[in-house]
């Protein structure tokens, strides 16, 4: 039986992982700095919140955590995809920002 496990890469973050899928739930500024001091090596989602700041941080800073999906983890040399989650609205701006 595989086991779900949680940790906090951040305030305001959680990586969630079960087997082979890891979710990167909430990308504040400080995630990627919580990913590599807790060692975690992968994920292959992003789910973005509803909160878009707190305290005039922005909670969705999507260009670090993807540098690392891309570069650090070699997302982009393995060809592996990395699926976003969140609304529609959300969705469209992080594509229209990546085209």
């Amino acid at each position: 039986m595989t086991i779900l496990d949680v940790s906090k890469p951040a305030d305001g973050s959680r990586v969630v992982q079960y087997g082979e899928e890891s979710l990167l739930i909430g990308q504040p500024p400080e995630v990627l700095k919580g990913l590599l001091l807790k060692a975690i090596s992968t994920f292959n989602t992003l789910v973005l919140i509803d909160s878009k700041d707190k305290d005039g941080s922005l909670l969705n800073n999507l260009e670090f955590p993807l540098y690392f999906f891309l570069f650090m983890s070699h997302g982009l040399a393995s060809g592996k995809k990395l699926n976003l989650v969140g609304t529609e609205d959300d969705i469209s701006r992080c594509s229209a920002c990546c085209a």
